[in-house]
């Protein structure tokens, strides 16, 4: 679910919904990115006061665990021919530890 949420109530570990643009069209974040302090620095600086933008809704614990489930099945499984490749079962944990990382 999308919530829209003025810039003066960003809070640490929120998810953009959208690209975030300046009053110029050039895009300053784009979608999908987790707000940290910094982030939320640079978007009061570049922003209008009263101006808003789209967040995710947070994940449920459940929702997240589901998530993680997901990632992990579908990444053993395309690594499935490579189970006595411990180079390639390294990779495998890099590719799971990346994609898991904003869940």
């Amino acid at each position: 679910m999308i919530i829209e949420s003025s810039i003066n109530n960003l809070a640490p570990g929120c998810k953009l919904a959208e690209d975030v643009k300046d009053a110029d069209g050039r895009m300053l974040i784009a979608a999908g990115k987790i707000l940290d302090e910094k982030l939320i620095v640079i978007l009061k600086k570049r922003l209008l006061a009263d101006a808003t933008v789209k967040l995710m809704q947070p994940l449920t614990d459940e929702e997240r665990e589901a998530g993680r489930a997901r990632i992990i099945t579908d990444t053993e499984y395309k690594f499935r021919k490579h189970i006595d490749n411990s180079l390639m079962q390294e990779f495998r944990k890099i590719i799971v530890d990346y994609r898991t990382r904003d869940i």
